[in-house]
């Protein structure tokens, strides 16, 4: 839970070891887990890295990589991913601190603004200017499809699990939601 001082009328409140950039960061993570912060070792790790190093480095990138995290770190993204990692790791502490520093004084619609005289910086700045609409609704076709292709995968059963061949081997998972749904239809009163 975020510390907030009872004596503020506003919730503009930074603590020592935070920056405005890494509060906004850790509420994007937030959000891509609904919410959720589970006790399973694995969603937590996941989610929040697996050391102190991990996290500090999940609260650095840039938001659209946190909320899209299996796209870019996974899917058609990786590229752009992989091309960030690797400007990010050379880039010196004093330079990182420079970074979240600026990123901390205004809001993603102002990135852009941002000038820097060190050109790994200025370079690297680009992976944090905010996503089009365009590439936001590219990013969420794209997960809809790997979704949908997961959720249609064919439900396998070993011949000697079937009582009758009843063309189970045809029967996708749509399939069944789709029988499944119409006989709940049919069933309403």
């Amino acid at each position: 839970m975020r510390y907030q001082p009872t004596d503020r009328p506003d919730r503009g409140f930074v603590g020592e070891k935070w920056s405005k950039y890494s509060l906004r960061s850790m509420q994007v993570i937030l959000q891509a887990t609904h919410g959720i912060v589970s006790g399973n070792p694995e969603f937590f790790y996941r989610a929040f890295g697996e050391s102190s190093e991990d996290f500090k480095e999940l609260l650095t990138r840039p938001q659209h990589f946190i909320f899209n995290r299996e796209y870019y770190e996974n899917c058609e993204g990786k590229p752009e991913f992989d091309d960030y990692t690797i400007q990010m790791k050379s880039l010196s502490n004093s330079e990182k601190e420079e970074l979240n520093v600026e990123l901390s004084k205004t809001t993603p619609g102002n990135f852009h603004e941002i000038k820097f005289s060190n050109h790994k910086l200025q370079r690297i700045l680009s992976f944090y200017l905010p996503l089009t609409s365009e590439e936001a609704e590219e990013i969420w076709s794209q997960k809809q499809k790997f979704n949908k292709n997961k959720a249609e995968e064919i439900i396998y059963i070993p011949d000697d699990e079937k009582v009758e061949d009843a063309g189970y081997n045809d029967v996708t998972f749509k399939s069944v939601q789709d029988a499944g749904n119409k006989i709940q239809s049919e069933n309403v009163i």
